[in-house]
């Protein structure tokens, strides 16, 4: 887990572990997990836009004045994988559906959050309560969430 979660620390770690059924002391996952000289490591922003690439896209939503005086809002949508321009709209009247693309994003780290992640101040729980897994249920596997920005992980049979 701290492999593919290098800013988790114990507490993190130790609630996720929990919800997997495994009962340990979570002074016993900070004696084992990796210390970092100072800083936890932080990839440069160069690796992490190549390790995610595929999942990235950028937004810039501006606006036009005309010669007569309207004003036009313009929305772009880059896919960095290929720097590609994968939607480009100009309207006088933005509306919610000109812009659902987002809602779907916002959505996705919505379920996450509310879902999945655990809180310390929730006794490391999601607000949307978590059970507990047992060990008989299976080995542990590591769900990607919000484009493999985040994981969840729980217990499938082999």
């Amino acid at each position: 887990m701290q492999t593919a979660n290098p800013l988790w620390g114990a507490p993190r770690i130790h609630a996720e572990l929990q919800k997997l059924g495994i009962d340990i002391a979570e002074t016993t996952v900070a004696k084992y997990i990796r210390r970092w000289p100072t800083n936890p490591p932080s990839q440069s922003w160069r690796t992490f836009l190549s390790n995610h690439a595929s999942q990235l896209a950028s937004m810039d939503f501006f606006t036009v004045p005309t010669v007569t005086g309207r004003v036009l809002f313009v929305l772009v949508l880059l896919a960095h994988q290929r720097r590609r321009v994968v939607h480009v709209a100009i309207t006088q009247h933005p509306t919610a559906a000109w812009t659902a693309h987002l809602r779907r994003v916002l959505a996705a780290y919505l379920s996450y959050y509310h879902g999945a992640r655990t809180h310390l101040s929730l006794q490391k729980d999601a607000p949307t309560p978590r059970r507990v897994h047992t060990p008989t249920e299976g080995r542990v596997v590591a769900f990607p969430e919000v484009g493999g920005l985040h994981h969840r992980y729980e217990r499938r049979a082999a």
